[in-house]
């Protein structure tokens, strides 16, 4: 497949941007979740990291982040978020219409 090129873009006005991510490390066994957050004009409006403990794969550390941006957007006062994430498999899971019981 070829390569896409993505650019980070602005939201709008009524909107604030959270942008995620996390890392893994199997040996170790945890994983540090990072967020930040931008208004209408990229302004970053907040960020926090986070390290995590006893992880058993790496997709737990990819969920765990979701809802780290998530509640870190609430408690800044945010109500209205783009979750922006580069975890395909978790935005799948999010997503999809059926449950997941894993």
């Amino acid at each position: 497949p070829s390569p896409q090129v993505v650019h980070w873009s602005l939201p709008s006005t009524s909107l604030v941007k959270t942008n995620i991510g996390a890392s893994f490390s199997l040996a170790q066994r945890k994983g540090c979740s990072r967020v930040i957050i931008r208004d209408e004009h990229g302004q970053i409006m907040g960020a926090c990291s986070c390290l995590t403990f006893q992880l058993p794969i790496a997709f737990v550390a990819k969920a765990l982040v979701v809802v780290r941006g998530l509640r870190f957007a609430l408690e800044m006062g945010f109500l209205s978020v783009i979750l922006e994430s580069d975890s395909r498999l978790v935005i799948q899971k999010l997503t999809a219409s059926s449950k997941d019981l894993s």
